[in-house]
């Protein structure tokens, strides 16, 4: 029994919709959709809305076949025919059937049709075939109005005798139409040519006709038929306006086309064009602003068929001759591809009735032909036209035995779409096209299956390259989608032998994704196997094969809780070169450290193996995890790997730049694939001579929960097995040093935990069973396990500051030991927390090296951040020197505020300054007020003596010997010094003049008879001594009246002569021995720029005399 017993064909189905030659009622069979709404809604809009800028003409545009026009024709007939017909068509929209059931109570449009471009070439013509067109509309209904055509007022003027018909056209070709009457007869018939022909004739005698502008014509008509009751709109359908577009000359029709859409928002008159181009598609037509001009006239609007109304066409299209035959026949095919309905009305709702009442169309050859059709539909070929077709179309189908072929798969619509697709100016489908040609006479050769399936691989791969739609995933050429394009007719096996055979031949070639896809160029074969040969070289080894960014997805597959550093290796030559290799390859002692060993094939990842179970026994290696992936690349993907490599670099060469970032695209999948695999298959792990299978998936939470706590003994992991990972992420924290290091208390320090992420950072405060290790005053309990690691901590920090001593040393190195194993502190919320907390005993017991400033809490929490930045990246080592302080040194401070008056005190450094800028204003050396009376002169001058080079030394050199022997000599003696002071300052005679005459009257008895002038002396010494009288020291006045002594007995100053000026006396200071030179110059450089800052300004404070240089210095 054939198709064509039981079913057939609707003959009074039409392919395509004639706007101009309608079959009655035809109209009627449309079948509404939501794009049908939508037009309809914005032509209401157009008509009746109060806001100008909604009433504008409109422009459908879609491909051919969607029905477009037959939509155009139905808003035609609703808008003008009788409001009784409404009931004729159901609007499923009811707020829109009731806006047009409303409008045709009150209003109705005056239609008028135009199709293509009826041989029209200019906008003389253009106007000529509005005006027949009109006319001719007029005429359907019964209307005669006054208004005339141009074609009418010629035909008056030869009538009536003011054109002398003989003279005029006599040997013109006008002669050839036959006579006057002839001419007329043609001119009533509204012939454009005879119109244009006469009209030139006249022209070139100098004989103008007068004739109207098209729009204003228009607006006459309009006004008439409004005037008559007879419309109240004039609406122009024009169809296939694509002719019009495509003409060379196109641009003054469309200033035409243009000047009639304008007068839509104030005349009432409209274009409803349709067309399967849109402006934008305009070629060679002129500039980019008149298409947006045209643009600014038209409301446009996509119009394109939605798959379930072409489901339903198709239904209404088949005629079922025999329905109980047919309807078994479906039942019988429909059951067994169940699953494919199901795929498509996934996308396609409410279309499963419809795909079953087609058969014995294939529900996938119907979506596919729904795609073509939107996609790539022409004027030649559309669905309708498919179902028509008695050479490869459904009609021919219908000669088949219903036993041979149950369905009409897609192999059919490459048969009949194929010259369409040969006319698609595209290199994408032009290769698709060229392989089918090429294999064509082969692959007809095997079984009639292979035909079948070659055609729909090559239909799949056409639709994939053009297509970009949201359903591409069920239009791949893949195997699945292969399979169900011919399921209930092909056997799964059948297709898959068929797939194999043509990806084994190369006809077409099976990429990583598993796609049949067509490359869009054709690469010459020797070339590639050349390039691929090459490549062998270079790519030998994994490191080579794994581009940075699979090493990169890798790497950051592995995660734990603490920071882990994983390097890549391959297959190393030997195993010395591998243990050189693992020795030097890690920088972090904080992170756990991971070799992760990868190999081409199984040979490879044996040896590799071998070494590290060797390996992972050396003490140097200890603690280093060595992993090896038990999936190997293997010697096929790899091979593909190659020649899509190859592919790549020959595409390039031939400047093929789509193919070359294709088959790039695909060697990088092939190893996208093997990572994928990688990482859901088995490691294993050597660690400390011990062997650990583990799934990778898993790795990170074995790493956690084993091999991190066995690395970092005394680390944070092993406080509380349930830790929140965040806390553990690289982060520069200054707030969680805040709140470890200021908290009063342990309640305040809940309190500022209590919300967010921090509330986990309570964990480091407690034991495993949740239970604090601290009281309320955050000191640890006596009752707990010494061994928890904040307390380990604690101890080893106090050992390690203990060690120091009392001078400078760098807080970073000192406890640098905590950012290795067993602890591993790095910059981490968890890691912070701690350090801050620990170093909470410290707040205010160190000072900073050079300023001597105490290291107050918020100088704590800034050196715990500089600490871990410095274990970081190494920079800013200066900032973390300090010295410790002692209960001598707070002793002193407040003794010598006292003895000297100072306020607001809170460094000894602080303290040297103030007593320096109390010498200044004495304008007196400090060791000087040993001179003054006092009845234990030698215990004072001693007592002054240290003062004076307490305030002379760097705090570097200020230790707790210095501290403790200053604090001896003045215990006992603070209200005498402070005494002695006050009376020496109480005197009336200058204080330095009373001072140094003592002094001076000491210093001369020890060296003989000398007789004084105070006068020449204080001269000769302000001269040849620094400005700062305040900051001479003894020695140096020594030196100075020394060679004032030694000057005078040699060359006497004459009596009149006056001292000279300091420029001419002074002398070179002695110069300095290098290793002194050296010793300041790196104290210097240990300086951070806010201690070197403070010096450099009470540098100029005390000698003004160096402002020079410095200003030289600093470029001014």
């Amino acid at each position: 029994m054939l198709y064509s017993d039981i079913i057939s064909l609707n003959e009074r189905f039409q392919p395509a919709y004639d706007l101009e030659n309608e079959l009655e009622d035809y109209w009627k069979t449309f079948i509404p959709n939501k794009r049908f709404y939508k037009i309809l809604g914005e032509t209401l809009n157009a008509l009746e809305s109060n806001r100008v800028e909604d009433r504008q003409s409109i422009w459908i545009q879609g491909t051919y076949g969607t029905g477009k026009s037959h939509a155009a024709a139905v808003i035609k007939h609703l808008l003008s025919d009788d409001p009784k017909i409404l009931d004729d068509l159901e609007i499923k929209e009811p707020q829109l059937a009731a806006r047009l059931k409303s409008f045709r109570e009150k209003k109705r449009i005056f239609p008028v049709v135009i199709k293509g471009t009826a041989g029209i070439t200019d906008p003389r013509e253009f106007a000529l075939l509005v005006e027949k067109s009109v006319r001719r509309a007029l005429a359907e209904e019964g209307h005669e109005l006054s208004v005339k055509t141009d074609f009418e007022k010629l035909i008056e003027s030869l009538n009536n005798g003011h054109l002398n018909f003989e003279s005029l056209f006599e040997g013109t070709e006008i002669e050839i139409y036959g006579s006057k009457d002839s001419i007329i007869t043609l001119l009533e018939k509204e012939d454009i040519e005879i119109q244009r022909k006469i009209e030139k004739i006249l022209s070139s005698k100098g004989i103008i006709i007068a004739r109207e502008n098209i729009t204003d014509w228009l607006k006459e008509i309009n006004e008439e038929l409004k005037m008559r009751n007879i419309a109240d709109n004039l609406v122009i359908f024009w169809d296939e306006f694509t002719g019009i577009m495509d003409l060379e000359n196109s641009g003054p029709l469309l200033t035409e086309v243009q000047n009639i859409a304008e007068l839509s928002p104030k005349h009432g008159i409209y274009l409803f064009i349709i067309s399967h181009k849109t402006p934008y598609q305009l070629k060679n037509k002129g500039k980019d602003e008149d298409i947006e001009k045209i643009l600014g006239r038209f409301n446009l609007i996509e119009y394109t068929m939605e798959s379930v109304t072409t489901y339903h066409l198709i239904e209404h299209t088949i005629k079922k001759k025999d329905a109980e035959a047919w309807n078994s026949l479906k039942n019988q095919n429909i059951s067994g591809i169940e699953d494919v309905i199901a795929r498509i009305t996934e996308i396609e709702d409410n279309a499963r009735s419809s795909l079953e009442n087609i058969f014995p169309i294939h529900p996938y050859t119907a979506y596919i032909a729904t795609i073509i059709a939107r996609q790539i539909g022409s004027t030649e070929r559309s669905i309708f036209k498919f179902l028509y077709d008695d050479e490869s179309g459904f009609k021919a189908f219908l000669s088949n035995d219903v036993t041979e072929r149950p369905f009409l798969t897609a192999d059919h619509l490459w048969d009949f779409f194929f010259k369409d697709f040969e006319r698609i100016e595209s290199e994408k489908v032009y290769s698709i096209i060229e392989r089918y040609k090429l294999y064509q006479e082969k692959i007809d050769g095997l079984r009639e299956n292979y035909s079948a399936v070659f055609k729909a691989v090559l239909l799949l791969n056409l639709i994939y390259r053009l297509v970009e739609l949201g359903e591409t995933p069920i239009l791949r050429p893949e195997m699945k989608n292969i399979c169900h394009i011919f399921k209930g007719y092909l056997k799964e096996d059948t297709i898959k032998e068929v797939l194999e055979y043509i990806d084994n031949e190369k006809i077409v070639n099976k990429n990583p994704d598993g796609l049949f896809l067509i490359s869009t160029s054709t690469l010459p074969h020797e070339e590639v196997e050349r390039e691929k040969e090459s490549l062998k070289e270079t790519y030998n080894k994994v490191s080579i094969v794994l581009s940075d960014q699979h090493k990169k997805e890798l790497l950051n597959s592995i995660n734990a809780l603490r920071e882990v550093e994983t390097h890549i290796f391959d297959l190393p030559p030997n195993k010395f070169n591998l243990n050189s290799k693992l020795e030097n390859a890690f920088s972090k002692d904080h992170a756990v450290q991971i070799a992760l060993f990868l190999g081409l094939d199984g040979t490879e990842i044996n040896k590799i193996e071998s070494y590290l179970s060797e390996a992972s026994k050396e003490d140097h290696l200890r603690n280093k995890l060595l992993v090896v992936s038990k999936n190997e690349l293997g010697e096929e993907n790899f091979d593909r790997f190659l020649d899509y490599k190859a592919r790549s670099n020959i595409a390039a060469r031939h400047n093929y730049m789509d193919d070359k970032e294709e088959n790039e695209k695909y060697a990088k999948k092939i190893i996208d694939n093997w990572i994928s695999e990688i990482q859901n298959d088995y490691l294993t792990c050597f660690f400390n001579g011990d062997k650990y299978p583990q799934i990778f998936s898993k790795f990170g939470n074995f790493i956690e929960d084993f091999f991190s706590k066995e690395i970092f003994t005394n680390g944070l992991e092993t406080v509380n097995s349930k830790q929140n990972k965040n806390i553990w992420k690289n982060e520069r924290s200054q707030k969680t040093a805040e709140i470890f290091l200021f908290s009063e208390n342990r309640d305040d320090l809940e309190e500022k935990t209590k919300k967010g992420i921090n509330k986990y950072l309570r964990i480091i405060l407690k034991d495993h069973n949740e239970n604090y290790i601290v009281d309320n005053d955050l000191n640890f309990k006596a009752d707990v396990n010494r061994e928890h690691p904040l307390i380990v901590m604690d101890r080893e920090i106090e050992k390690a500051i203990e060690m120091e001593g009392d001078g400078v040393f760098n807080l970073g190195d000192a406890l640098k030991f905590l950012s290795k194993p067993p602890y591993g502190l790095y910059k981490s919320k968890i890691n912070i927390a701690a350090l801050s907390f620990l170093m909470r005993k410290y707040v205010d017991q160190l000072f900073e090296a050079g300023s001597g400033i105490q290291v107050t809490k918020e100088r704590m929490r800034d050196k715990v951040i500089e600490i871990f930045e410095y274990w970081e990246n190494n920079r800013n080592r200066e900032k973390l020197n300090v010295r410790c302080g002692s209960e001598d040194e707070k002793k002193l401070i407040r003794l010598l505020s006292d003895i000297f008056d100072l306020e607001d005190i809170t460094s000894l450094n602080e303290v040297k300054w103030k007593i320096k800028e109390w010498v200044k204003e004495r304008d007196t050396p400090l060791w000087l007020f040993k001179c003054g009376e006092s009845n234990q002169p030698e215990k004072f001058e001693k007592i002054f003596n240290l003062i004076f080079e307490f305030t002379r030394s760097n705090d570097t050199e200020i230790n707790s010997e210095k501290i403790g022997k200053i604090l001896t000599e003045m215990e006992g003696f603070e209200l005498d010094l402070k005494s002695h002071i006050k009376t020496v300052l109480s005197q009336k005679e200058d204080l330095w003049t009373s001072l140094f005459r003592k002094w001076l009257e000491q210093y001369l008895k020890e060296h003989g008879d000398i007789i004084i002038n105070y006068h020449e002396i204080m001269n000769y010494l302000k001269h040849h001594m620094q400005e700062d009288i305040g900051s001479w020291e003894e020695k140096d006045v020594e030196y100075k009246v020394k060679d004032w002594y030694i000057g005078t007995v040699n060359h006497p100053p004459k009596p009149s002569e006056p001292p000279k000026s300091s420029e001419t006396e002074t002398e070179p200071e002695p110069e300095l021995p290098e290793n002194e030179i050296k010793k300041i110059k790196d104290k210097i450089n240990e300086l951070d720029p806010e201690n070197l800052k403070n010096i450099l300004q009470r540098l100029v404070d005390e000698n003004p005399s160096i402002i020079g240089p410095l200003r030289r210095l600093m470029g001014e």
